[in-house]
């Protein structure tokens, strides 16, 4: 492991594999951690960077009460940093739910540090913005007022993650839980409050989104209902951009299907000429 000091925050990252440098962005209270099987996949080709966003795991968690620290655009700002104190730009983005979020974010702030894009099961909440503010809103109460063992149990019983433990039983469920535990509780609760309560419906990007000049890949599990229709969106608007749904898969799909997951992204980076074409072959279902 390793740190960076982008700016006003120090971000834990890990590196493996050398070649065309890809950095994974971790969905929300995951942290490095849940992208294990992709590294492992895509270290023999490339540099292989994830790092633990601000608020997570061994990241800086600023402790003020200062909401406006942990909004997606300074999340897209961290990421910008660590790209250019690494020197990867332009870099392969890869992001899942919040990090699929921040990885557009990135694209659209800082043009030029992405070579590519690859977006997956994003855009939750687009549907019904004030629900889904007043759900995070909640969450962040809750986790306030009960601490970390809250927090926990909230992303445990969430729709987001049921498909993972479905699939997973104990195992996945264990698992689960060391992710989130590593997490400070108050960062946390700004996390919903600004990244997931006050981010924008995808629907307002179109311009911006049409705008973005680079290879893009958007990916959706088949039963990640709240990501569906904001994924068609993405893929629609984002000019050239592909998608893929993962079959009978929900909102985690590099969890719940690592194997099929690192497939579709290695498929996509031979055709959009990153790694030698053939390398690998996807089973993904295009749309």
């Amino acid at each position: 492991m390793a740190k960076v000091v982008p700016g006003d925050v120090t971000l834990n990252y890990v590196e493996a594999g050398d070649g065309p440098p890809v950095v994974l962005v971790h969905g929300m209270a995951c942290g490095w951690r849940m992208w294990r099987s992709q590294i492992r996949a895509l270290r023999p080709h490339y540099r292989t960077i994830a790092y633990d966003q601000r608020g997570h795991g061994e990241s800086s968690a600023p402790v003020d009460d200062d909401e406006t620290r942990y909004s997606l655009e300074i999340l897209a700002d961290d990421l910008a940093q660590l790209i250019r104190r690494l020197s990867l730009a332009p870099a392969l983005v890869v992001g899942l739910s919040l990090g699929g979020a921040v990885a557009l974010e990135l694209a659209i702030r800082h043009p030029g540090l992405a070579m590519s894009l690859v977006v997956a099961d994003a855009g939750s909440g687009s549907d019904d913005p004030a629900a889904a503010r007043r759900l995070a809103e909640d969450w962040a109460a809750a986790t306030e007022a009960e601490g970390i063992d809250g927090f926990v149990a909230l992303m445990l019983a969430s729709p987001f993650f049921a498909g993972y433990l479905q699939r997973g039983g104990r195992r996945a469920r264990r698992q689960l839980e060391l992710l989130v535990r590593r997490h400070p509780a108050r960062a946390m609760a700004h996390l919903m409050r600004q990244a997931l309560g006050r981010r924008r419906p995808v629907y307002e990007r179109g311009p911006e989104l049409s705008r973005l000049n680079l290879p893009t890949l958007v990916i959706c599990g088949e039963r990640d209902r709240v990501c569906r229709k904001p994924a068609d969106f993405l893929a629609k608007t984002i000019p050239g951009a592909e998608l893929v749904i993962l079959p009978k898969l929900g909102h985690m799909t590099n969890l719940e299907a690592p194997q099929l997951f690192n497939a579709t992204i290695l498929d996509f980076l031979g055709r959009a000429g990153a790694m030698p074409a053939g390398t690998i072959q996807s089973t993904a279902v295009n749309q």
